[in-house]
């Protein structure tokens, strides 16, 4: 069990990675600085071309992922209100800690796709695909460059199974460079609380327990998350290396998001009209249907799929209600690391009003020509973008840090006439981050140029990414 105090005040901190520049300041003040350092970084910003479903969408009524990362934060931080007077009404938590809990679970939420690559989830196949294409190349590459097998069975997992939620954590809390590689130094508790998964490396099908299914980091933040969860006092498995619990407030960020884009995902398809109301209507399972679809008034002026808002409405209320009642109901359990499983599928309703969205969502909505068409491109822009900066990964180590640092190598300049120039595409936040980890572990420095590769095109918006095929493959006329 955790420390009391720690537990007591659900493992909230003001400490940073870094200590502040700004002595003196409180938990509150820490919090809001974390909100400020969110809202505005690039990759926060970046987020409103990046699609939600439909990419490259002209309908601004249609959801970006920044849009849909706003709404997350709102339901985030009515669920973190409710769950937090529950806690004070029964004398478990202290009045002065509700700022600090509310803000923090709301900026976790701004967070939770601030990883994404381009084209979403098709984006992430891409990378994933691209790595086992090229795993043997890659592999006989880094041996002859005497990178030992030990390094490649930590880092080439996580670079396999390649994961939004993971790139998130590596972003904010690395490459958002400033002036060392703290990233944004947000405080240990906002970083704690983004964290859905616990493991670099995806477990078995056998053993996907202890939230363990799916990438949360990557190797090369691993050292920063134990950190983490030490100073928070938070439960880590040494035999494992891994943590082993997730912070408590990771299950309010996963419920909002869970309520969120199941029911904007169709909400979106109802604008584009690529499905109706009543279809919609008629797949929802008995009890959701009767118990939050109403009929409205048909001597009213409506407008178009109100009935859809209302029951919109009518579910996220029940939805929120009951996210923060089952948190209060698990209290002692999440805060213990004994639960394993995410709130709301702990309510039989509420897991089956939420399946039967996704349920609908995959057969009508993300099968839909528009959907399809444009994340096929998508793919093909990811594997193109990484075909083509693939000859940086050949050079030798001391020739490529001197392209990325424009110096002279000893070399003629016709020697590497295109790699010259594909260095210069590369985020200079990223090179910086690269030459930091590779001036602290040099043997490793050919997977962190792989890395930076995947840094590179992952963060990429949708836009960009095309525009930026377009110029690699010959057609540098296209905007």
């Amino acid at each position: 069990m955790a420390e009391k105090s720690e537990r007591s005040r659900y493992f909230l901190s003001p400490d940073r990675i870094r200590q502040s520049t700004q002595a003196g300041r409180n938990l509150i003040e820490e919090t809001l600085s974390d909100h400020a350092r969110v809202v505005t970084c690039t990759a926060f910003r970046r987020l409103q071309t990046k699609a939600q479903v439909f990419s490259l969408e002209t309908n601004a009524a249609v959801r970006t992922r920044l849009t849909h990362t706003l709404e997350v934060a709102m339901f985030g931080e009515l669920i973190a209100g409710k769950v937090f007077d529950n806690l004070v009404s029964s004398g478990t938590a202290e009045e002065n800690l509700r700022l600090p809990f509310t803000k923090t679970v709301s900026n976790a939420c701004l967070l939770h796709d601030i990883g994404n690559p381009p084209f979403g989830h098709l984006g992430e196949y891409a990378i994933q695909k691209w790595i086992a294409d090229n795993e043997q190349s890659l592999c006989s590459s880094w041996k002859k460059q005497g990178v030992a097998q030990e390094h490649v069975a930590r880092f080439l997992p996580g670079f396999k199974y390649f994961d939004g939620n993971a790139q998130g954590f590596r972003i904010v809390s690395r490459l958002q460079w400033l002036s060392d590689s703290s990233g944004l130094n947000l405080t240990a508790s906002l970083l704690a609380s983004m964290v859905k998964y616990l493991t670099p490396t995806p477990a078995t099908t056998k053993n996907r327990l202890g939230f363990r299914g799916k990438v949360g980091y990557f190797e090369s933040e691993s050292k920063t998350l134990e950190q983490i969860w030490k100073r928070l006092g938070l439960k880590w498995d040494a035999n494992a290396g891994l943590p082993g619990q997730r912070h408590p407030l990771v299950f309010l960020m996963e419920a909002a998001d869970d309520i969120a884009y199941c029911l904007s995902d169709i909400e979106d398809a109802l604008e584009k009209r690529i499905v109706s109301e009543e279809a919609f209507k008629k797949a929802l399972d008995r009890t959701t249907r009767r118990k939050h679809w109403k009929k409205l008034d048909s001597k009213k002026r409506h407008c178009k799929y109100a009935e859809f808002v209302v029951f919109r409405t009518n579910l996220t209320r029940h939805l929120v209600n009951r996210a923060a009642e089952i948190f209060c109901e698990q209290h002692d359990a999440i805060l213990d690391g004994e639960l394993q499983h995410p709130l709301l599928d702990l309510d039989k309703e509420s897991s089956a009003a939420l399946d039967g969205l996704k349920q609908f969502a995959r057969k009508n909505i993300f099968v839909s020509a528009e959907a399809v068409g444009v994340e096929l491109s998508g793919f093909q822009i990811v594997t193109g973008l990484l075909d083509a900066l693939s000859p940086l990964l050949s050079l030798a180590s001391m020739d490529f840090r001197a392209l990325l640092e424009r110096k002279r190598s000893g070399k003629k300049p016709s020697e590497f006439a295109l790699e010259s120039r594909l260095v210069e595409l590369l985020s200079r936040k990223h090179a910086l981050a690269f030459l930091d980890c590779v001036d602290a572990e040099p043997d490793l420095e050919p997977i962190f140029r792989l890395q930076l590769l995947l840094d590179y095109v992952s963060g990429m918006t949708d836009s960009h990414a095309v525009k930026t095929y377009h110029v690699v493959r010959g057609f540098p006329s296209v905007r």
